[in-house]
């Protein structure tokens, strides 16, 4: 390219991105690129800094995309040397690792976003390289910019899980054990390159460059044999970005709930009335502080004690500070003749068998047109499975449809970490019927 002013005249053909918690954090970074111009982007309250970057990209109206943290200090010759790296054949080109790096927006076309199932920040960078490596494109790293050293603002306790679980790394090969997750952004399509081949637009992997001296993310993966890929055949680049997310990957957290099921439950408690509630699993008292205003009687089960002011808010709460077993021989089994249950809500143990066990307690109580709600059923990630989190909840709903599917009626929705309605039905149409 033509340059002037010791930068490319072709000033548009290419966006520059800071990307930070706060508006103030930028402010550095943007005297370091003047006389450069800059966008900033406020991601304070996004769940991963994949997330962020792909905002970035998919905002871009530029083919080239130019991304900053807070902590680099980049200067109009350094944002030269990645659009000349970029022109050279690089597929993604990090003059600090992943902190200031370019790319341009084929790329993406052709191997797919960055993954934002990795939660918070960390190992997300880890699996882009070997992505590229899979796909044959060249990947250039250096850490010529300079970069303000701290602690990172990204939360990285389940990154490491998360990339583990998508593959296997060993000495000498590394294989794929999961497919990447497509999002629903659209980049359109670039007629210029759509009918060009990858190796005419990007150079090959074995191109690529890094310092080996240095703390690089390509240097684990550089000489490794990529095996037993089970990645989906190429789409077609049309397909590729009209292909939307599925529903129950869209807006992963954190948070690591991110269906509100308390307002949910509020939703149908305003509709029912309930004249009896059961909720086993307490906790705080989130869920049933939502419904407890609109029921008659409310009986609280934890073996764990509560904070006293639910009691005293609620006069109609009773709490039951024992197991979900001794509730149900021991209290439920006595005091109600009758189904008279219509609404509960099951969030104790999340060991499948015991939660199953839980429905079977209640099931022969609750009324009919009475409604189960269960919690933790449709995890979006393996690392949702884990014994604190939703264990294999998910398992629940298939043990109550194969033994009471001619019962009651089911519906799982598929936002994590997940929420199943049963609904119990002795009778398949209403009452005035049959």
């Amino acid at each position: 390219m033509e340059k002037k002013n010791g930068y490319y005249k072709y000033m548009n053909k290419f966006s520059i991105t800071v990307a930070v918690r706060d508006g103030e954090m930028s402010i550095p970074v943007l005297k370091s690129l003047h006389p450069l111009r800059a966008d900033v982007l406020i991601g304070k309250d996004y769940p991963s800094f994949s997330k962020l970057v792909n905002t970035v990209i998919n905002n871009s109206k530029e083919e080239i995309v130019i991304f900053c943290s807070h902590r680099v200090r980049p200067t109009p010759s350094d944002v030269e040397r990645i659009l000349e790296l970029l022109n050279a054949g690089y597929g993604l080109v990090g003059l600090y690792r992943f902190a200031f790096f370019g790319l341009k927006k084929e790329l993406i076309r052709r191997i797919g976003f960055m993954d934002e199932t990795f939660i918070g920040g960390e190992y997300e960078d880890n699996d882009f390289v070997i992505r590229l490596k899979e796909s044959d494109m060249a990947y250039y790293e250096d850490h010529s910019v300079e970069y303000h050293h701290g602690i990172s603002t990204w939360n990285n306790s389940k990154t490491l899980a998360i990339f583990n679980s998508k593959w296997e790394v060993t000495a000498t090969t590394i294989k794929r054990l999961k497919n990447d997750p497509l999002f629903d952004y659209d980049l359109g399509i670039n007629s210029d390159l759509a009918s060009i081949e990858t190796n005419k637009i990007f150079l090959s992997w074995d191109k690529s460059c890094y310092d080996p001296n240095g703390c690089s993310t390509i240097k684990n993966y550089f000489d490794k044999q990529i095996i037993n890929i089970s990645k989906s055949p190429p789409l077609k680049l049309l397909e590729q970005n009209v292909r939307p997310t599925p529903i129950h990957l869209r807006n992963i957290p954190p948070p690591l709930e991110t269906f509100n099921h308390p307002s949910m439950l509020e939703f149908f408690a305003k509709w029912l009335r309930p004249t009896f509630y059961v909720e086993f699993g307490i906790r705080e008292g989130t869920s049933l502080s939502a419904v407890a205003p609109f029921c008659a009687k409310v009986h609280g089960v934890d073996i764990n004690p509560i904070n006293s002011s639910l009691t005293e808010k609620f006069n109609q709460f009773i709490f039951y500070q024992m197991t979900t077993d001794d509730y149900v021989s021991n209290v439920i089994g006595k005091i109600i003749p009758r189904p008279i249950i219509d609404m509960a809500f099951i969030d104790a143990c999340h060991e499948s068998n015991q939660v199953f066990k839980d429905f079977e307690g209640l099931f022969p109580y609750v009324m009919e047109d009475g409604f189960i709600f269960l919690h933790d059923t449709y995890p979006y990630d393996k690392i949702m499975t884990a014994p604190d989190m939703c264990n294999d909840c998910y398992k629940v709903p298939l043990m109550i449809k194969e033994k009471y599917g001619n019962m009651c009626e089911l519906l799982t929705l598929p936002f994590n970490p997940g929420l199943t309605i049963v609904k119990k039905k002795i009778n398949p149409l209403p009452a005035f019927l049959n």
